[in-house]
């Protein structure tokens, strides 16, 4: 089984990489080094430091369990942190060698992870305990109440802007908050569903958000979450979308996988705004 594809014009043609271990569920891409890729999957971590050509493994899933979220520190790219079923992992060193990072975490599974754009000390986590904050890289973490947002999280994003605010998809739709998880707004009009199987921030502009609602395929809000509008052109079946990642470099590509493959775009990121 081959689980990921790359394309060097846009998308219109697509080449298989060398990565057939197992299913894919996190991706992140080195800001310095396009190149340099990581992979969540459950059998760990898998590093290509050639574009996906070829792939070594990083972290074995004996000591993780399956991985589902990659997050990058953007103020220092060889760190990076691991959301899997067995809590928060870390490594400072580009994946040489990773470090459990699960005080205050109660061993909770892992599935998204957020690091504040602007204070990267600042890493969010969601699991199957409601979300978790830490100001100090990981050294501990404390619970954010999970009232009014509840613990079925399925998107994480942080803001960029100087209000820092906080967004979440949840069974409820899309929700804000400006008070670090104290209090929740809902950002849902245009979704005609609630649900959200994902949820990204575009990384080049804050008010800009992509979601996957199931039946409906991807969204795109470009105030913030007020509003948001269909962007799911070219994808005649949108039932096999589970994931969306952003390109951290090259703004305007934006990836859809899921039991189809993966998917990439050059045009949903056409609507510039300002940072709010």
């Amino acid at each position: 089984m081959t689980n990921f594809f790359k394309s060097l014009d846009g998308g219109q043609t697509w080449s298989s990489g060398a990565f057939n271990q197992a299913p894919a569920f996190a991706l992140a891409i080195d800001p310095t080094n396009v190149n340099t890729l990581y992979l969540g999957t459950r059998d760990g971590i898998f590093k290509s430091l050639d574009g996906g050509v070829n792939w070594t493994l990083s972290f074995n899933s004996a000591s993780t369990g399956l991985v589902s979220a990659l997050a990058v520190d953007p103020s220092a790219p060889g760190t990076l942190y691991a959301g899997a079923d067995k809590g928060v992992f870390k490594t400072v060193n580009r994946g040489t060698s990773w470090t459990p990072v699960n005080q205050g975490l109660d061993q909770s599974s892992i599935r998204l992870l957020a690091v504040d754009p602007r204070i990267s000390s600042v890493v969010y986590a969601a699991g199957s305990k409601g979300i978790f904050k830490t100001t100090d890289r990981g050294s501990s973490w404390t619970p954010i109440p999970a009232g009014g947002i509840g613990t079925s999280i399925s998107g994480l994003a942080v803001s960029s802007s100087p209000q820092q605010a906080l967004y979440a998809g949840s069974p409820t739709g899309v929700l804000k908050s400006t008070d670090g998880g104290a209090s929740w707004k809902p950002m849902n009009s245009g979704l005609r569903a609630t649900r959200m199987d994902a949820l990204v921030q575009d990384p080049f502009d804050s008010k800009t958000f992509f979601a996957i609602v199931p039946g409906i395929g991807i969204l795109k809000s470009s105030d913030g979450g007020v509003k948001w509008e269909p962007r799911s052109h070219g994808l005649a079946d949108l039932s096999f979308l589970e994931h969306l990642f952003i390109d951290p470099v090259n703004r305007g590509t934006l990836y859809a996988t899921g039991a189809d493959g993966l998917f990439k775009t050059l045009e949903m990121l056409e609507t510039p705004g300002s940072a709010s």
